[in-house]
């Protein structure tokens, strides 16, 4: 629920003219003294009372003059220190909007601000607006580092492959396939370079320790390696910056896997120069990620898994490699692979074809 110091510290000067401005009453609505306590504007005792008035910490009360309320005024100050999405519904709660003249004008306001583009209505929800990021950030190409990171990958990826600060990596694969073992490689073979932190999503510390220890050598006692149970909202917990890599073992969507994009939209604005390497199961029946296409808009390299059987091999296929160190096309070249132990990775003779 929003507080404000001040509703008027929140106003532009002009914002605070047209308040004040007396003869401006076209859409300030009289408040009955029934209907002044709100979310936002609780009643106030009065001073001396005995009951905290003098005591300071008095809260703001609505923009108004002599009994007056300026709706318009307030939709906006309710605005001003807000972010994402919010509904009407929300807004008339948070102000105390009760009175249905009260919320024709609200209604007003929102909809002058849509065509302004301060807000921008939902297509497909009722009364529900989102509010509109219009500040940019200047990219400095003058100064930028053209040299990519040191990351070794599995099955020869990092020769065909340069990954640059802030880069997603997604590994896709059907179940037993690998998606673990290949992340995990990641970890093990960069550890001396980079604060590998490992989300897993699926495994009690008994169960990591197991799979940890089908590893020859995996660094578990090193103080760059730290593991984290966790199974959603990784964007909450990701470890912005140079030199952290963030491996997400793995995204998981129960329903709504549409919104599989988003939570990778959401984890890739987090990074600031670290790295997020992503596990992530395939739609059923494809090599495809859940999610679909969409799933690998902010990925710069996609990989996809598929364990094979006794008569197909395990194959690996590169879904999307926007940095290629080649001279030709990556995308759609697979390769076989044996997964030896679930921890290591063994491709026969052979490059990706």
């Amino acid at each position: 629920m929003r507080q404000t110091s001040g509703v008027y510290d929140l106003l532009s000067p002009a914002e605070v003219a047209e308040l004040t401005n007396p003869e401006n009453r076209r859409e300030r609505r009289a408040i009955q003294s029934e209907g002044r306590g709100s979310a936002l504007y609780p009643e106030q005792p009065d001073a001396g009372s005995g009951e905290g008035g003098d005591t300071g910490d008095a809260k703001p009360q609505p923009p108004e003059i002599d009994g007056l309320r300026n709706i318009a005024a307030e939709v906006r100050a309710y605005l001003k220190p807000s972010t994402g999405s919010f509904t009407t519904r929300n807004l008339y709660i948070e102000l105390g909007i009760s009175d249905h003249l009260d919320k024709k004008a609200a209604r007003k306001e929102l909809e002058r601000l849509a065509r302004k583009g301060r807000i921008e209505r939902d297509k497909d929800k009722t009364g529900v607006y989102r509010i509109m990021d219009n500040k940019i950030i200047k990219m400095d190409l003058k100064n930028v580092s053209m040299e990519a990171l040191s990351l070794w990958l599995p099955m020869g990826l990092s020769d065909l492959v340069a990954i640059q600060p802030g880069n997603v990596i997604l590994v896709a694969g059907t179940p037993n396939s690998g998606k673990s073992a290949f992340v995990l490689n990641i970890i093990k073979h960069n550890v001396e370079k980079w604060q590998c932190h490992y989300f897993n999503s699926e495994s009690s510390p008994e169960e990591l320790r197991k799979r940890l220890d089908l590893f020859d050598d995996f660094p578990l006692a090193h103080p760059n390696f730290s593991a984290y149970e966790r199974d959603s909202n990784f964007s909450d917990v990701i470890f912005p910056g140079a030199h952290a890599l963030n491996v997400i073992d793995f995204l998981e969507r129960y329903d709504d896997h549409y919104k599989t994009a988003a939570d990778i939209a959401d984890i890739h604005r987090k990074l600031d120069g670290a790295i997020a390497v992503i596990a992530i199961q395939t739609k059923t029946g494809t090599i495809d990620p859940i999610g679909g296409d969409r799933s690998l808009e902010k990925a710069r390299l996609a990989i996809s898994l598929k364990a094979g059987n006794r008569d197909e091999p395990n194959v690996a296929t590169v879904l999307k490699a926007k940095n290629r160190r080649t001279t030709y096309g990556l995308n759609r070249l697979s390769r076989s692979y044996h997964l030896i132990r679930g921890a290591e990775f063994l491709c026969p003779m052979g490059e990706w074809a």
